[in-house]
C-alpha cells in the first residue's frame, strides 16, 4: 500500500469515525431537545411537610413554648381560649397551611405592620418573632425536618396570637376607658367576658374579618385618612415661632411673617403658588384670611391676631399633632355610634352640641361645659380623705364623658342650689350683698319647711355647714334660663339655657359647674320636639314669655294650655315629655374630620389626653 493509499484510507477511515460521531451527536442533541426539563421540587417536597408532625409541634408549642407564642399583653383567659380554640381542631394549623401555603399568612403580616396607621404598635403584636419563626423555616437548610416544622408551628401560634390582638384592639381599644377615668366616664364598653377574641379565626374568610374592622365607620376612616399628611409633614423643617412685641393687626410688617406664612402653607392654610414666602413681610388681607381659618380650626377666637395662643398652636408639631389624631381613633374605637339613628353629641373640648338625624350632622350650637379642676385637686383629695372634713373636700366641675337618653324637656324650671355652690358661690355673694337672696329670687327652706328670706343671715354659719337650702323661682334670670334638658344620670348634671351669654364668645368656655350650658336652647328644643304630636316651638315660646308673632299660634295655644300643661295654671314650671328619647353621648375629643372634610384640633382643656398618651405608651405630649 502506497503512502497515498495509505493516507486516502486513514482519511477515509476518519472520516467514517467522524461522520458516525456527528450523527451520534446529533441524535444526542435532537434527544435533550425533546426530553422535558427536570422539575422543581416544591418546598414542601424539598423540606418533607408532613401535616402530623406540624400538628405535633403546634401541640408542644402551646404546652412547652408559650412565652414565645403569647405577647406580653395577652390576658391568661385570652391564652387559654386560644389553646383551647387549638386544641378542638386537633391542632390544624389556621393561617400557614405548609411550606409552600403561605398567602394568608404573608397577608396578614402586612395588616399587623400596618398596625401604626391606627395609632397602634405593630410590635405589640410581635412581629419581629413571627417573622424570625418564618426565617428559621425557610432559609435554614441545616435544620432536621422536626426543627423545620417546630418553627413553622411557632410561626402559626405566634401569628394567631398577634392577629387577634390585634383586632381585640380594633374592635374594642388597647385599654379600657374606665381603667383610667373611673370617676368620670359612664359611656358603655364592651365587657371584657363578652367579648370574642377568636372570632378572626373562626370567621369564613378572616382577611374581611379584619378588614372591617380596620375600616370601621366615616368619622373613624375620614381621620385615620388624614395620618399620611402628617407623616408626611415630619419630613419639613418645624422651626419654633417667636412671639409678637406688641399686637399686630392687617397692614403691620415683621419679620416673624415670613415664618408665619411658611407654616400655615405646610398645613394648607395658605397657597403661596406664585409668591416669595421670605418677602411676606407685610400682614396682608390674604395671609389675615388664612390665619383666620387656622384659628377656626382651632377653636380659637376667630380675630386675624396672631397672638400667643394662636403662636402656640402654630408651633405645635407633626408628631403632636399625630398623637391627637392617634388618641381620637383610640376613643372612637371605645364607642360605636350608630349610624342610623338620632342623637345629640356633646364635645367637651370643641364647646359644642351637635345633632344628629339618620345619622347625618344637621347643625350644632356653642355651649359651656364645667370648670377645670384645680391643678391642687389630687393633693386636695386626699387630704379630704385623710380627714374626712368637708372643708377640705375639692371642687369637681368638670363635665363627666357619659351616655343617656334626653326624655324631658322642662319649660320654666326652678333651680335647687348644690350644696357645693352654696359653700363656694352663694355664700360669698351673700357676705357681699344681703339682699342677695331676694334680689335673685330665692326661695328658702330649713328641714324642708319654707321661711323669709329676710330673716336668714347666713354670716351666722360657716360655708360648709349653712343648714339651708335655697330655690331659685322661674324666671328668664333663673340661673337655668328658660329651657332645661333631663336625662338620667348619676352626676346630676343636664343641659340647659343661662342669662349669662358673654362666655359664650370665649375661645374657652369651661366656666359652669358641671351641666352643659346651650347658646341656642329653642334650637336645640326644635330638634328634640319636631317630631312631637302636641308640642311644637312655637308653643314652647309662648309658654316661656318668648313673643311669637302669628296671633292664630298664639290662640291656637292658650285654647289648648290647660290639657297641653296637665298642672294648675298658677303653677309656671311646665314639663314635656319626649314621645321618643334621644340619645346623648356627652364625650370628648381632641381632634376630628368636620363636615367640610377639615381637621380640627382642640385643646386638652381637662389633661385628659395627657393621661391616656401615658397609658397608651405615648412619649410625645400636647
Amino acid at each position: 500500500m502506497t503512502i497515498l493509499r495509505q493516507y486516502r484510507s486513514f482519511f477515509g477511515g476518519f472520516a467514517g469515525i467522524f461522520l458516525l460521531t456527528l450523527s451520534a451527536l446529533s441524535f444526542l442533541l435532537v434527544s435533550c431537545e425533546n426530553t422535558p426539563p427536570e422539575r422543581l421540587l416544591t418546598r414542601d417536597e424539598k423540606w418533607g411537610f408532613d401535616q402530623d408532625i406540624f400538628r405535633i409541634q403546634i401541640e408542644a408549642a402551646l404546652q412547652q413554648s408559650a412565652g414565645e407564642v403569647f405577647h406580653d399583653s395577652v390576658t391568661v383567659a385570652e391564652r387559654e381560649s386560644l389553646m383551647a380554640f387549638y386544641r378542638t381542631r386537633n391542632f390544624t394549623p389556621v393561617l400557614l397551611l405548609s411550606f409552600d401555603d403561605t398567602a394568608l399568612f404573608n397577608s396578614l403580616i402586612t395588616s399587623l405592620q400596618n398596625a401604626g396607621s391606627h395609632g397602634l404598635k405593630p410590635e405589640e403584636y410581635k412581629i419581629k418573632n413571627i417573622l424570625s419563626y418564618i426565617a428559621a423555616a425557610f432559609t435554614n437548610d441545616s435544620i432536621s425536618a422536626e426543627q423545620r416544622h417546630k418553627s413553622l408551628a411557632l410561626a402559626e401560634l405566634s401569628l394567631a396570637s398577634g392577629v387577634t390582638k390585634y383586632v381585640s384592639h380594633l374592635k374594642y381599644g388597647r385599654i379600657n376607658p374606665k381603667s383610667i377615668f373611673a370617676s368620670d366616664y359612664a359611656i358603655p364598653v364592651a365587657d371584657s367576658a363578652n367579648r370574642v377574641y377568636l372570632e378572626p379565626l373562626q370567621s369564613e374568610n378572616i382577611l374581611e374579618y379584619i378588614e372591617q374592622n380596620e375600616f370601621r365607620d366615616e368619622r373613624y376612616n375620614n381621620l385615620r385618612m388624614a395620618v399620611p399628611y402628617y407623616e408626611e409633614l415630619k419630613t419639613h423643617k418645624w422651626k419654633k415661632i417667636p412671639y409678637f412685641s406688641k399686637k399686630m393687626k392687617a397692614g403691620d410688617s415683621d419679620t416673624h411673617f415670613p415664618m408665619i406664612a411658611e407654616r400655615l402653607n405646610q398645613l394648607d392654610f395658605f397657597d403661596t403658588t406664585g409668591i416669595d414666602i421670605h418677602s411676606q413681610v407685610i400682614y396682608d388681607s390674604n395671609l389675615v384670611k388664612a390665619l383666620t381659618q387656622f384659628q377656626e380650626e382651632r377653636g380659637l377666637v376667630a380675630d386675624g391676631i396672631p397672638g400667643k395662643s394662636t403662636i402656640d398652636w402654630l408651633n405645635v408639631t407633626p408628631d403632636e399633632y399625630l398623637q391627637k389624631i392617634y388618641l381620637s381613633l383610640e376613643r372612637y374605637r371605645w364607642t360605636t355610634y350608630t349610624d342610623s339613628a338620632d342623637y345629640l353629641l356633646v364635645n367637651i373640648p370643641a364647646f359644642m352640641v351637635y345633632m344628629y338625624k339618620e345619622g347625618m350632622m344637621t347643625g350644632e350650637i356653642k355651649v359651656c361645659t364645667g370648670k377645670k379642676r384645680s391643678k391642687y385637686y389630687t393633693d386636695q383629695l386626699a387630704r379630704f380623705k385623710k380627714t374626712r372634713n368637708i372643708k377640705y373636700r375639692p371642687e369637681d366641675w368638670e363635665t363627666p364623658q357619659l351616655y343617656s337618653e334626653i326624655s324631658h324637656v322642662i319649660l320654666n324650671p326652678t333651680w335647687t342650689v348644690p350644696p357645693s355652690i352654696i359653700r363656694e358661690e352663694l355664700y360669698n355673694e351673700y357676705r357681699k350683698d344681703t339682699t342677695y337672696l331676694l334680689r335673685k329670687k330665692f326661695k328658702v327652706y330649713l328641714d324642708n319647711k319654707e321661711v323669709n328670706p329676710e330673716e336668714v343671715d347666713l354670716r351666722n354659719y360657716a360655708p360648709e355647714n349653712v343648714p339651708y337650702s335655697f330655690v331659685q323661682s322661674p324666671d328668664p334670670y333663673n340661673a337655668l334660663g328658660r329651657l332645661k334638658f333631663i336625662f338620667q344620670n348619676k352626676f346630676g348634671v343636664y343641659l340647659h339655657d343661662t342669662p349669662t351669654r358673654p362666655p359664650f364668645g370665649y375661645a374657652n368656655r369651661a366656666v359652669s359647674h358641671g351641666c352643659v350650658r346651650v347658646e341656642k336652647p329653642y334650637l336645640l328644643a326644635e330638634y328634640l320636639l319636631r317630631n312631637h304630636q302636641q308640642w311644637n316651638l312655637d308653643y314652647v315660646k309662648i309658654e316661656t314669655g318668648v313673643k311669637v308673632a302669628d296671633k292664630e299660634i298664639v290662640k291656637e295655644y292658650y285654647q289648648n294650655r290647660k290639657q297641653l300643661r296637665q298642672v294648675n295654671k298658677e303653677e309656671k314650671t311646665t314639663t314635656v315629655k319626649l314621645e321618643k328619647k334621644i340619645a346623648l353621648f356627652i364625650d370628648y375629643y381632641t381632634s376630628w374630620v368636620n363636615e367640610k372634610g377639615r381637621v380640627q384640633f382642640r385643646d386638652d382643656i381637662y389633661e385628659k389626653d395627657k393621661l391616656l398618651s401615658t397609658a397608651l405608651g405615648y412619649s410625645t405630649g400636647i
